[in-house]
């Protein structure tokens, strides 16, 4: 499953959201319970304080009755003794702690007293009987005085845990707000280190992409595609990118093999006429391959020849005589020694063949004409000496192409070891004598010293 990195952001945030939300609708629900439990405390008191006056109002009606009884009297005394009782009932509903509760008993027994004798002075009354009415008034007297030293004590209860509850919803208030601010400051922390890994996991990728980019548009296609552990669209990326490659390496791939054909093909066309047989190109470029790995072992030569150069003059090497097929044949095959005008034709080889070079390069009009120019060096220097005694312009020293020189002593050694219309072939030790016995005046001393090295493994070639 890919998750995009649009879908990573999103859940981060609504993941954040949610649990934060979470946070903070808990912590209001507890502060809410508490402050709803402090306006309750309230009510309570309210209550209690309204208890307090109905009993002093039914006491003053119990008085006024003992002194005259009326009936508006009685039913002013009945309706304070119902609303006592209702706003009592209301108080026993809410009393909940237990000092508060016990309270509470205490004061419902005083009341029903305070009620049993309130009716008893009314009914006394009623019917003349003031000595029994003198004694339950007195008793309502006192009745009420305890109820409102019990009602006092209830609401001193009330307010002690009022206080109380007061400290802890200041402490909750104090804990809510640290809580919510830790909580946002953690989440926030969380937000960003999950934001920059995500963002670290972007900046990566698109470095191994880049990188990627570079090395396909340098043309280098022989490396492993990176790997990359999230599973978004960067991993897509990287493997088209990855496909890409391996197309454009396959396709290089056949690009430089046709190359090699076409470039061999040309060469053998014009080695068909000089000599008796075409294995000519196939060992000059064996033996061309093994004299580069050798010289690029000398440091004055190791950022030169590169895998690139070489792998690319061991390609160009066949089309070192390709001038050869603008020479005569009653020239080029002759089987004796030429005379100084035909080795004069002889030398037009040279231009003939860069002539050829030229004009490909001018239909070609692409950006890369490296490949172009080495081909053109290994045609216009492989005839030059190091004494200068060559040709075509007698070029001297390090003068002449590295291209130039390496071409000349493989060239002279397969002619030597090769038969000719004109000669017979030389021994392996013959040929490695001559190339010696030239060293500082046909070919450079650095590349003679490094054919030197591996005669040994020419002459395995050749064989």
């Amino acid at each position: 499953m890919i998750l995009t990195i649009k879908n990573k952001l999103r859940i981060t945030i609504v993941m954040s959201i949610l649990v934060f939300s979470a946070i903070m609708i808990l912590t209001s629900v507890r502060y809410e319970r508490m402050i709803f439990e402090y306006e309750h405390l309230t009510e309570n008191i309210s209550i209690a304080e309204d208890i307090s006056y109905l009993s002093d109002l039914i006491t003053d009606e119990v008085i006024d009755v003992y002194s005259q009884y009326t009936q508006d009297n009685e039913a002013a005394t009945m309706l304070g003794l119902k609303d006592l009782q209702m706003s009592l009932d209301l108080l026993g509903t809410q009393i909940k702690n237990n000092s508060s509760l016990y309270l509470m008993r205490r004061i419902k027994h005083t009341v029903e007293e305070f009620e049993i004798n309130s009716v008893v002075v009314v009914s006394s009354m009623k019917n003349n009987n003031i000595t029994e009415a003198s004694i339950h008034r007195d008793k309502v007297t006192t009745y009420n005085v305890v109820i409102n030293t019990l009602i006092q004590d209830l609401i001193d209860s009330e307010l002690t845990h009022m206080q109380l509850l007061r400290k802890e919803l200041n402490t909750e208030r104090n804990s809510a707000r640290w809580t919510i601010v830790i909580i946002f400051t953690v989440f926030m922390i969380f937000q960003i280190i999950l934001l920059s890994r995500i963002n670290s996991g972007i900046y990566n990728n698109v470095g191994k992409l880049m990188d990627m980019f570079k090395r396909i548009e340098s043309g280098e296609l022989d490396f492993e595609a990176p790997i990359v552990k999230e599973k978004d669209e960067f991993r897509l990326l990287v493997k088209r990118a990855d496909e890409m490659k391996s197309s454009l390496h396959n396709l290089q791939t056949e690009k430089e093999l046709s190359k090699a054909a076409l470039v061999t093909s040309i060469g053998a066309l014009a080695e068909m006429r000089d000599s008796e047989t075409g294995e000519h190109i196939n060992n000059i470029q064996d033996f061309l391959h093994l004299l580069c790995m050798e010289v690029r072992k000398n440091t004055k030569y190791t950022n030169i020849l590169t895998k690139e150069y070489i792998r690319s003059i061991v390609q160009v090497a066949p089309l070192h005589d390709i001038g050869k097929v603008g020479i005569p044949d009653n020239i080029l095959r002759k089987p004796s020694r030429l005379t100084h005008d035909e080795f004069e034709i002889m030398k037009e080889h040279v231009n003939k063949g860069q002539s050829v070079i030229h004009e490909a390069k001018r239909i070609y009009k692409g950006n890369d004409e490296s490949y172009f120019n080495l081909a053109e060096l290994v045609i216009s220097d492989h005839h030059e000496k190091w004494n200068g005694e060559g040709y075509p312009k007698g070029t001297r020293g390090e003068s002449i192409s590295l291209a130039g020189r390496l071409v000349a002593l493989v060239d002279v050694y397969d002619a030597l070891t090769s038969d000719r219309i004109y000669k017979q072939a030389f021994s392996h030790e013959k040929a490695v004598s001559i190339i010696y016995e030239g060293r500082g005046q046909h070919f450079d001393p650095d590349i003679v010293d490094a054919f030197i090295a591996i005669e040994h493994t020419f002459a395995t070639v050749k064989d």
